[in-house]
C-alpha cells in the first residue's frame, strides 16, 4: 500500500516558503546559480529516484545536465530558469517527481480555464478583482496561435503525466506564457474565444498577481470540506465525496455514519466521487473496503489483508513514516478502523466516480475496486497510469531556488497490464461545454436514470 503520496504537501511547506519572498518571473539568475540549482536538482534525483539506480542511467542523466547547461552563460530571467528545471524532471516522465514554484504561481492571466471532452472552457478569475472582460464558460478558441489540441502537445512536452492529468490544472501562469512566446512587448497576452451567446472576440489579457494569502486561503477551504456525504432517496443513491486520501478518526466515523444512513434509508446504490482527489494515504479506501465486505483483495503484486492484525501492522507503519519524515505535522495516533458487523455490510452497488483529477492513491483506490471487482468504475479515465512511481519524498530543495520539491522513489507495477496501462471507466461518460454550461453533471444524470436497472447485489 501506499503511504506518502501528496500527503503532506500543503502542511509541510507552506510556511517556509512564502517566506521566502514573491520575486516575478523576469527577475534575472545569475549563469553561476543556474548551474547550481540544476547540478543540486540532478544530485537529489539520482540519489532518490528509482529509474535511476543503474549506472548506465545515470551516465544518460548526466549527459542531459550537461546537454541543458551548455548554452547557459550569463543571466537568464527566473521563468527560465525555473523551465530548465522542469525540462530536467520532465525527463523521468513521472507525475509525481515535481517542483512547486509557488512564488512564481502568484502571476497569472486572470482567467480560469476547465477542459471537457469538446474543448477548452474559461471564466474569469474572480479573486483578482478586475472588471470582467468576457462571460462566464465562454469557449477558448485559441491561446495566441494555439488552437486545444496545439496547446496541449505543447504542454505534454513539458508536463509529465497522461494527458487526462495534465488537463487538471485551471490556470495560466506567467511561467508558462513565456515559456510558450506568447507574450508581447507590452506583456499581453492574445486570445480568441467564442461566448456562450455565440460571440467571437478578441482579447489581450494582462498578468495579474494573487493574493499574498491566496495559497492559504485553497489549502485552508480544501481542508475544510475534504468530504462529505448525502442522500437521495428519489434515485435509490447515496453520494461520498472524498477529495483526499486521508487516515482520521472522523473520517472513519463519518463513514461509518453514511453507511448507517444508507442502511436506514434502504438505499441500495452507493457513489463515491473520486474526481477532485488528488492523493493522499491508501488507507484511506480502508473503510469502505470493510462496509463493502471486502475481506482480502490484491494490490498491485501484493495480497492484502483487512484482518485486525494485518491492519495493525499497515497503520502502524504509517505512523512510523509520518513521525519520521513530517513530525511537526503529522505526530498523531490513526486508530485502525473497526470492521462492521455481518449484518451492517453493505449488500447493494458500489460506484466509484473517476476522472482526470484522480491521481496517486485515489487512482489506486479505484483500480483496486475496479481490478478485484468489488464496484464499478464511472466518469472518464483517471489521471496517472497504473504503472508508474510514487511514494514520494518531500521536502524544501536545498538548492539555491529553495523550492518545495517531491521525488518518487518506488515503481508500481500491476501484473498483467501493460505499460502506459490506465483505469478506464466501465461506463465511460464525457463532460461537456454544454453540460458545464448547463451546470449538469452528466455522471449523476446517468445514475438518476438507471435506478430502475441498477438492484441490491448479493455476495
Amino acid at each position: 500500500m501506499r503511504i506518502s503520496d501528496f500527503i503532506a504537501f500543503s502542511a509541510m511547506v507552506l510556511a517556509p516558503v512564502l517566506a521566502y519572498g514573491t520575486p516575478t518571473d523576469l527577475q534575472p539568475v545569475s549563469g553561476a546559480q543556474v548551474h547550481r540549482q540544476l547540478g543540486a536538482l540532478a544530485k537529489s534525483l539520482e540519489h532518490y529516484h528509482p529509474y535511476l539506480k543503474s549506472a548506465a542511467e545515470r551516465k544518460r542523466f548526466d549527459a542531459r545536465v550537461r546537454h541543458l547547461l551548455t548554452p547557459i552563460r550569463g543571466e537568464i530571467p527566473t521563468w527560465k530558469d525555473w523551465l530548465l528545471q522542469q525540462e530536467l524532471v520532465r525527463t523521468l516522465d513521472d507525475p509525481h517527481t515535481a517542483l512547486y514554484p509557488l512564488a512564481l504561481e502568484r502571476q497569472v492571466l486572470p482567467v480560469k480555464i476547465h477542459w471537457v471532452s469538446d474543448g477548452i472552457l474559461i471564466s474569469p478569475w474572480h479573486n483578482t478583482g478586475k472588471k470582467q472582460l468576457f462571460p462566464k464558460n465562454s469557449q477558448l478558441l485559441r491561446l495566441g496561435p494555439y488552437g486545444p489540441q496545439a496547446l496541449l502537445r505543447k504542454e505534454e512536452a513539458l508536463f509529465p503525466g497522461p494527458s487526462e492529468w495534465i488537463k487538471v490544472s485551471d490556470a495560466l501562469p506567467g511561467y508558462e506564457m513565456y515559456w510558450l512566446g506568447l507574450v508581447d512587448a507590452k506583456a499581453g497576452v492574445t486570445m480568441t474565444v467564442r461566448t456562450p451567446g455565440g460571440k467571437v472576440r478578441h482579447l489581450t489579457l494582462k498578468f495579474v498577481t494573487l493574493p499574498k494569502d491566496w495559497l492559504f486561503k485553497k489549502v485552508a477551504k480544501r481542508d475544510r470540506s475534504w468530504y462529505h456525504w448525502r442522500l437521495d432517496r428519489a434515485h435509490d443513491i447515496a453520494w461520498f465525496t472524498l477529495n483526499q486520501m486521508r487516515v482520521a478518526v472522523s473520517y472513519d466515523k463519518a463513514v461509518a455514519a453514511f453507511f448507517r444512513a444508507v442502511e436506514r434509508a434502504h438505499i441500495n446504490r452507493v457513489a463515491v466521487d473520486l474526481r477532485k482527489n488528488g492523493g493522499g494515504s491508501s488507507l484511506a479506501e480502508v473503510p469502505f473496503l470493510q462496509y463493502m465486505g471486502v475481506k482480502h483483495y490484491r494490490d498491485y503484486s501484493d495480497r492484502q489483508s483487512l484482518s485486525p492484525k494485518a491492519l495493525k501492522a499497515q497503520f502502524g507503519e504509517l505512523e512510523a513514516y509520518l513521525k519520521k519524515n513530517l513530525p511537526k505535522f503529522y505526530i498523531a495516533h490513526f486508530p485502525v478502523p473497526k470492521a462492521p458487523s455481518k449484518s451492517n455490510v453493505f449488500h447493494g452497488k458500489l460506484y466509484l466516480v473517476t476522472g482526470p483529477g484522480c491521481f496517486s492513491s485515489a487512482m489506486e483506490f479505484a483500480e483496486d475496486v475496479k481490478y478485484n471487482h468489488i464496484g464499478t468504475i464511472i466518469g472518464r479515465p483517471c489521471g496517472e497510469t497504473v504503472t508508474g512511481p510514487g511514494e514520494v519524498h518531500e521536502f524544501i530543495h536545498d538548492s539555491p531556488s529553495g523550492v518545495p520539491f517531491q521525488v518518487s522513489t518506488t515503481v508500481y507495477r500491476w501484473p498483467g497490464l501493460p505499460n502506459g496501462a490506465m483505469v478506464e471507466p466501465d461506463v465511460s461518460i464525457p463532460l461537456t461545454m454544454a453540460d458545464v454550461r448547463q451546470g449538469i453533471d452528466p455522471v449523476k444524470a446517468w445514475l438518476d436514470a438507471s435506478v430502475h436497472t441498477s438492484g441490491p447485489v448479493n455476495r
